[in-house]
């Protein structure tokens, strides 16, 4: 419970100053004045009265039947504004046990018209009751009081960290519906449940060298054994090339979830990383929070690997600087760490030549 009010701690704030302004609807919101000696002749509560019931026949000394009226209109987007706040205390208790963009975006919306009601009272008071728009009170002067400026204010920081806290989330919204758009340009990829480990031939390849230590005696995968000289290197893949063989590579998990493991890369195949089992072909556990249900793919061509970022959190590389690949490939170099977002799941990319 502590851990959802944190994560919702805007929502909170939202929801304790807008119920807190209430109090001032009914303490200090209005007050009519006696110009003779001063004294308060119609006070918040009075003023409710008056309001509900359209009849200020106990005060006609002091207002008129217009007047009347026009404090019924106020009372009326009062009420309404304290029954938008009770809607949003019951949304804020259902983003409590699932947060979703609905619920976020509903609550923005409630709290403006709650707003908006609550500044449609305040304006009418404003104008129809201060003492330069006096015509509507007789022998009296009145005007807003003290609770009525300490609620606007209350609201304002209410809609603030409302709106503030939509704004993002329509802004991670539209993010996510670009990659979706981008996700049909992409080749299809395999899925993998999880990155197999490849044969162990005893061999290391150097990375970084504040990686290095990490390595699990990390394989270069072996050429295609149907090829006759396959094992005369740089001979043989010319051979492979020759008889219209694709570019192979590998893509190796350094740490994280899939420490010492590797996937094998074909040229013009695309492999995702993310936590949507239905969207990536590694798929990482929900628990990394940081890392976006698709993060990012890697693509080898006959050139070199690519790789595109579709996550919030980004793509870093070993010096700590993020990469700038946005929703499009950028050339990836070949044994350079990089990490998804600030987890601990490093991989590299190696072509087998």
């Amino acid at each position: 419970m502590k851990m959802m009010l944190k994560k919702n701690y805007k929502n909170l704030i939202s929801f304790v100053c807008a119920f807190a302004s209430i109090v001032f609807y009914f303490a200090g919101f209005f007050q009519l004045k006696d110009p003779a000696n001063g004294n308060i002749v119609i006070d918040s509560m009075k003023m409710w009265s008056i309001g509900l019931k359209a009849d200020a026949s106990g005060v006609a000394e002091y207002i008129d039947f217009m007047t009347a009226g026009m404090m019924t209109a106020i009372i009326i987007a009062l009420l309404v504004s304290i029954f938008f706040t009770v809607i949003f205390f019951v949304l804020f208790l259902v983003s409590l046990k699932k947060e979703s963009y609905k619920t976020e975006v509903s609550l923005s919306v409630i709290s403006i018209l709650i707003f908006a009601n609550f500044a449609s009272a305040f304006i009418i008071t404003f104008l129809f009751y201060s003492s330069s728009h006096a015509s509507f009170a007789k022998n009296g002067i009145g005007g807003l009081s003290f609770g009525a400026y300490i609620a606007l204010c209350l609201h304002l920081v209410a809609v603030s960290f409302q709106v503030e806290k939509a704004a993002g989330l329509i802004a991670v919204h539209l993010k996510e519906n670009r990659q979706l758009q981008a996700d049909a340009v992409l080749t299809a990829a395999p899925a993998w449940e999880q990155p197999t480990l490849q044969e162990d031939i005893g061999k290391r390849e150097l990375l970084d060298d504040a990686y290095a230590h990490e390595l699990q005696a990390i394989p270069l995968s072996d050429l295609p054994t149907a090829n006759p000289v396959a094992a005369a290197g740089a001979t043989a893949l010319a051979a492979v090339r020759a008889g219209g063989q694709k570019k192979q590579g590998k893509i190796v998990f350094l740490s994280g979830q899939y420490k010492g493991t590797s996937i094998p890369i074909t040229e013009g195949q695309v492999v995702t990383m993310g936590k949507d089992g239905s969207r990536c072909a590694v798929v990482f556990d929900k628990s990394y929070t940081s890392i976006s249900r698709k993060h990012c793919a890697i693509q080898l061509n006959q050139r070199c690997f690519m790789i595109a970022d579709f996550s919030k959190n980004g793509l870093y590389n070993s010096a700590g600087n993020r990469l700038h690949c946005d929703h499009h490939f950028v050339e990836l170099k070949e044994k350079q760490a990089i990490g998804l977002a600030k987890t601990n799941n490093k991989f590299f990319v190696s072509s087998n030549e």
